[in-house]
């Protein structure tokens, strides 16, 4: 039986780093029941977001999914309850669903917003692990997937105007992996010159403009 009811939510006023992961678990279940009960223990965003991070961290993804889920259609969500659902969804090896959110996801979180930065690197990370994933398993994968994975990584390193390093990190990263899978791409030839540039910004990082780095 659940050891948290609608009346325990207050709890997500605070620090939620106490909980262990069944606890986030039972909370996360009554604040579904709040949701849809009419109850005066209704969550706030505050707690909702509170909880849902936390459960990520926990590696709840499951059901840290299942809750973005059931804010979304309680039309109790945010822009980042939107990027913890598609995070929680590939960390729960859900990657087309997540790609699936992520799209509708994008469609509604305006540009400018920190979310849609991080959406658009989460484009990358799920089509790099689907590449994995088909290597893996049968030793090859198709390489269009592979270069939508530079695409979205590298669209959103150059397309922004603060040049997010990580996200320029993981197209070179997967540009050098491209190169020793001879999988052709467009930016390949670019590899050394967006390399130095990410370098360029990492003091004491001078490693990351050599292709070696990153195979």
């Amino acid at each position: 039986m659940p050891r948290f009811g609608p009346e325990d939510l207050s709890r997500l006023d605070s620090e939620v780093s106490g909980f262990t992961p069944s606890d986030l678990t039972d909370l996360a279940d009554a604040l579904f029941a709040a949701l849809f009960s009419g109850s005066p223990h209704a969550p706030n965003v505050v707690r909702a977001e509170r909880l849902l991070g936390a459960m990520v961290r926990a590696r709840r993804f499951t059901d840290a999914a299942r809750l973005a889920k059931n804010l979304r259609l309680a039309k109790a969500t945010t822009n980042l309850v939107l990027k913890l659902e598609v995070q929680a969804l590939i960390d729960s090896g859900q990657l087309s669903l997540a790609e699936k959110m992520r799209q509708q996801a994008l469609a509604s979180v305006p540009a400018g917003e920190p979310e849609r930065l991080e959406l658009l690197g989460l484009g990358g990370r799920i089509y790099k692990q689907q590449y994995i994933d088909q290597f893996l398993r049968g030793g090859s994968a198709p390489p269009e997937l592979l270069r939508q994975a530079v695409d979205e990584y590298l669209g959103a390193y150059e397309q922004h105007p603060a040049r997010p390093i990580w996200h320029g990190i993981n197209a070179v990263a997967l540009l050098a992996r491209a190169r020793r899978d001879g999988v052709e791409h467009a930016a390949s030839r670019r590899f050394e010159d967006i390399a130095k540039s990410i370098s360029d910004r990492a003091p004491g990082r001078k490693d990351l403009v050599n292709a070696s780095y990153w195979v």
